[in-house]
């Protein structure tokens, strides 16, 4: 088994929680990302009714295909991946992930899209970050904040 499989069997399938509230700005700092996953989701639960969602599928659909500036991720120490809530307003996040595997570049070309266009390598952050974030509300995007990746800034 390799060991981001141990680290994903490990963690916490993705439980409500019972008293999710919405991050305040100083929880969520310049050093993070996050990844609207809600499409991926939605198309995963439609495809297979009755299945079940787990970390190791949030892990998948957090390391599609991204536009982003790899200089500007670069900085960003978590990656939270996230989804809309029916009212699209609100987004709650579903994971947390940190860049790279092993020391090896994390921002990958993707090679069906186009050059703005990157694959993400991550893993699972420490359980402490996971179970500090996942369940809980990002801040409520401002008008025009549509764009499925996020920075803090």
């Amino acid at each position: 088994m390799t060991a981001a499989l141990t680290i994903l069997t490990s963690m916490s399938y993705i439980m409500p929680r019972p008293d999710p509230h919405t991050l305040s700005p100083r929880d969520v700092d310049t050093s993070m990302l996050a990844f609207d996953i809600t499409r991926s989701v939605r198309h995963y639960l439609e495809s297979a009714p009755g299945a079940t969602l787990t970390p190791a599928h949030i892990l998948a659909f957090s390391q599609r295909s991204w536009r982003l500036n790899p200089d500007h991720a670069d900085s960003c120490g978590l990656i939270l991946a996230v989804c809309r809530t029916p009212d699209l307003n609100r987004r709650q996040v579903m994971g947390v992930f940190k860049r790279g595997r092993g020391g090896v570049d994390h921002f990958i070309n993707s090679p069906v899209d186009t050059p703005d266009r990157f694959v993400v390598l991550l893993e699972p952050a420490s359980e402490e970050e996971w179970n500090r974030f996942t369940g809980h509300f990002l801040p409520d995007p401002k008008p025009g904040e549509a764009n499925p990746v996020r920075y803090f800034e």
